[in-house]
């Protein structure tokens, strides 16, 4: 059955990752109307293998996860196994490098099926060329930089480009370029940025992926150079 399908490595990321967001939040529930067992569960259901886990029993791993924590401020009786205890002591103290390979593991496969392994700008669909790109920088705390929802999909150009204030995508999702743009030679400008002013960007597929307004706003009015 689904529902006994060993938790692996990358869901294991997920729900560690989750866990110390409640733990720093300093809000133990560890019920399904949690919030960051709904994210939690939100997530795991995004992954391109997607093991279909229930609610229930993500609430469940994440109190296995949680008895492992010395730390933790309520009493939890888990039945954590040997991988969890892998994953909880590989990153429980290395915040860095669990937000590194969330990142990697986690965020870009999911970013790049959402949007077709094409860039929400121009198209080009070779994955080996797109990056998953931060509407809001990565100094805020991981439940905005980490959400699916600070995310597009971008060609190198346009990740940078976008990264440096030079456009900006609005709330209607088009496109807007910034005065910055005469920087630029004649040749880059008419072959990458003028044939998409003020077009759609291409959305992704899951309406819980699709970029936040209050995120694209902050973009707008702190990255973005009129």
């Amino acid at each position: 059955m689904v529902s006994r399908v060993k938790w692996t490595d990358t869901e294991l990321i997920v729900a560690v990752k989750h866990y110390l967001d409640m733990k720093y939040s300093k809000i133990f529930k560890f019920d399904k109307t949690d919030d960051n067992v709904i994210e939690c569960h939100r997530i795991l259901s995004l992954l391109p293998n997607n093991n279909e886990r229930s609610i229930g029993s993500i609430n469940y791993k994440i109190m296995n996860i949680a008895s492992l924590d010395p730390d933790c401020q309520v009493k939890v009786f888990g039945n954590a196994g040997f991988r969890d205890g892998m994953i909880w002591n590989k990153y429980c103290n290395n915040q860095e490098l669990l937000m590194k390979d969330y990142e990697e593991s986690i965020l870009s496969p999911i970013i790049l099926k959402e949007y077709d392994k094409s860039c929400c700008v121009s198209g080009m669909n070779d994955s080996m060329f797109l990056k998953t790109t931060p509407i809001v920088p990565f100094k805020f705390e991981t439940s905005i930089s980490m959400s699916p929802k600070n995310r597009l999909c971008f060609a190198p150009i346009y990740d940078v480009a976008y990264s440096k204030g030079y456009f900006t995508i609005n709330t209607d999702y088009t496109i807007q370029f910034s005065s910055c743009m005469d920087m630029v030679s004649d040749k880059i400008y008419n072959m990458y940025f003028k044939p998409y002013e003020g077009e759609l960007i291409s959305l992704p597929n899951n309406k819980s992926c699709l970029p936040e307004k209050a995120f694209l706003d902050y973009h707008r009015e702190h990255i973005f150079i009129e």
